[in-house]
């Protein structure tokens, strides 16, 4: 199971480019096999080039209510992909 929790757009810094800013959005899901993860994506769009970070973070825990906290706190923070299991290990 996957289920679309959030979607957040925001700005970005291009590092490709000096000064250049380039949109962005953050997608936030829920995931379930036998225990509930989260999966975080990170797309970059500047001129005619889209980027993607994914991140998954398995078996988080059983309790849907518990992954609904975490996962409001990492959007809230709007939590990057390659933070995103850091963050959710202080969480538990």
């Amino acid at each position: 199971m996957r289920e679309m929790y959030a979607k957040v757009e925001t700005k970005d810094i291009n590092y490709s480019k000096v000064g250049a800013v380039c949109d962005s959005q953050l997608e936030y899901y829920i995931t379930k096999e036998n225990l509930y993860g989260i999966e975080v994506i990170k797309t970059n769009r500047h001129e005619n080039i889209v980027t993607t970070e994914i991140k998954n973070i398995l078996n988080i825990t059983n309790d849907e209510n518990k992954i609904r906290r975490i996962i409001d706190t990492l959007v809230d923070r709007k939590v990057l992909p390659y933070v995103a299991e850091e963050i959710v290990q202080d969480l538990i």
